[in-house]
């Protein structure tokens, strides 16, 4: 609470004891924690209020919102089946017998030209 340890309340109670004597401490710590409450109270009591005078505008904000999705989400709609579209078009394609599987690049020092000398020299033999 507030930072404090419990060996700094210990001093600050200490130090209130012989400041104040032990006939007033009571007393004090009473108003002390009243005082506490009112504050905690009052803190609460605005907390409740400004909630009260946000909620409407939190209602008119996420009802606005809403409705500018909606244009969006309609729009979104046909491009999404036109994905479908191409993502059932792709695994048919693929199960259409080319069990060639996917192209992958070659390593740079193997490109065609190297292939093309491997059939020259081929040739000459």
């Amino acid at each position: 609470m507030f930072g404090i340890g419990f060996w700094e309340i210990v001093i600050i109670l200490a130090i209130a004891l012989v400041a104040l004597g032990p006939e007033k401490l009571p007393d004090i710590a009473r108003k002390l924690g009243r005082g506490m409450r009112e504050l905690r109270e009052a803190a609460n009591g605005v907390r409740r209020a400004l909630d009260e005078e946000t909620s409407d505008i939190k209602s008119d904000l996420k009802q606005d919102l809403e409705e500018i999705k909606q244009p969006f989400q309609q729009a979104r709609k046909p491009l999404d089946e036109f994905q479908e579209e191409l993502k059932r078009g792709a695994t048919a394609a693929d199960g259409a017998g080319d069990d060639s599987g996917p192209v992958t690049p070659e390593p740079a020092g193997e490109g065609a030209g190297a292939k093309a000398d491997e059939g020259q020299g081929k040739g000459e033999s």
